[in-house]
């Protein structure tokens, strides 16, 4: 009996919510409507960002055995001169990772590929003519910014060029199973972005590359003057041990463009833009106001009761 007696008020409460929606209907249809229309708006109006990404992979050296060698053998030596010998091919890529997102390195690459214009004075793309749509403050036609009232530039400086590319262009990504990185570039131009990941991913390697050739180059010259000042004939051969450490680690960084991180999966040229998700906006903003509306209708309907 008290089984019955439960169903019969789940179906009275059930049929009081629906009755209660029914009469609020129109509230709640008219609100989804409006908030969908305003979410069509807002969707329609916002410029397409395409996204370009590349999957990369650790770049291990295939003489590393001998290296791990030379390590357990001259440690001590190296130690003493300031050689480090224990670089693991993680700890470079974890250091190169983070040079990737660093102030230094990022304002010195929008510098040197002339950046600056791409990521602040576009606001969209023309598909048809191919050409950037730009900023209202940015005269296109001499390459310049307006100036403010007090005769200052409307130009960002370089720091709030790099908050932007950190917080709207680069996305870095790294697979925890496999160690693989995933490196994006969003923009409103497919190619601008498929260009700026290419140049990113080089210019890193390739300073990464030179750091350690020119490094390479200080530890053989120090080692060649220890070489003078030592008549011992265990030492010389130790030190003559880490010079050919050193002149295999240049040769293997001269031999190598993709230095620390290698190429498994090149960036492209998308065909379709990965933002605005123009659908699931609509369809948020027709939930949201179907929402208010039955709050509308909750309020109105409570305000009657009390009155």
């Amino acid at each position: 009996m008290k089984e019955k007696y439960k169903l019969e008020e789940q179906e009275i409460d059930l049929r009081d919510v629906f009755n209660f929606i029914r009469k609020g209907k129109w509230s709640i249809f008219i609100s989804g409507v409006v908030f969908a229309l305003i979410a069509v708006l807002f969707a329609f109006t916002r410029a397409d960002i395409y996204t370009s990404s590349t999957i990369l992979a650790p770049n291990e050296s295939k003489n590393s055995g001998l290296l791990d060698g030379l390590s357990s053998q001259l440690g001590g030596v190296a130690s003493l001169a300031g050689i480090n010998l224990n670089e693991s091919g993680s700890g470079q890529v974890n250091e190169g990772l983070e040079i990737l997102r660093s102030y230094q390195f990022i304002s010195n690459y929008i510098k040197k590929f002339s950046y600056a214009d791409e990521l602040m004075a576009h606001t969209g793309w023309n598909k048809k003519d191919n050409t950037p749509i730009f900023d209202s403050d940015y005269l296109a036609v001499e390459s310049k910014w307006v100036k403010n009232d007090d005769g200052s530039s409307k130009e960002p400086s370089l720091q709030e060029i790099f908050k932007y590319f950190k917080k709207n262009t680069l996305r870095i990504s790294t697979e925890k199973t496999t160690g693989f990185i995933t490196v994006s570039i969003n923009h409103y131009s497919p190619v601008v972005a498929q260009e700026m990941l290419v140049n990113l991913i080089a210019e890193l390697n390739n300073q990464m590359k030179m750091r350690d050739i020119s490094e390479a180059n200080k530890n053989i010259q120090f080692l060649e003057k220890s070489i003078e000042s030592t008549n011992i004939s265990q030492v010389k051969g130790a030190i003559y041990n880490l010079i050919e450490q050193q002149l295999q680690k240049k040769m293997l960084a001269n031999a190598r463009d993709e230095y620390v991180l290698k190429t498994l999966d090149p960036p492209i040229v998308v065909e379709k833009p990965s933002s605005p998700k123009r659908v699931l906006i609509v369809i948020i903003g027709m939930f949201i106001g179907m929402l208010f509306g039955f709050l509308f209708h909750s309020y109105k309907m409570f305000a009657r009761t009390k009155n």
